[in-house]
């Protein structure tokens, strides 16, 4: 099973076609939602969406790693990194659509 990426603008032409929208409108809409999104986590909000799941920021501590050629340690700082955890109802439709195919 090979798996496709959807563009903002197939996205955009997804919602024009189930809402009834104009190519444009729904293209606006589209990326309106995704900077909004981008903006909160930006600021270090948590953007649950409901049926789809939760963008959060995510704390790592540093560490100790190891340079893959050379062997020689390197310390990798405290960072943030964001994550995304998917709602539960969105987890069972991947599964259920896994199994169909």
């Amino acid at each position: 099973m090979s798996m496709k990426n959807i563009s903002r603008q197939l996205l955009a032409k997804k919602v024009a076609e189930r809402t009834g929208l104009d190519l444009i409108s729904s293209r606006k809409a589209v990326n309106a939602t995704v900077e909004s999104i981008a903006e909160e986590i930006a600021v270090l909000n948590r953007v649950t969406l409901h049926g789809l799941g939760v963008f959060k920021f995510k704390r790592r501590a540093g560490f100790l790693a190891r340079n893959p050629r050379t062997g020689e340690p390197m310390p990798i700082p405290p960072h943030r990194k964001i994550d995304f955890q998917p709602a539960p109802s969105l987890r069972m439709e991947v599964m259920r659509a896994r199994v169909q195919t």
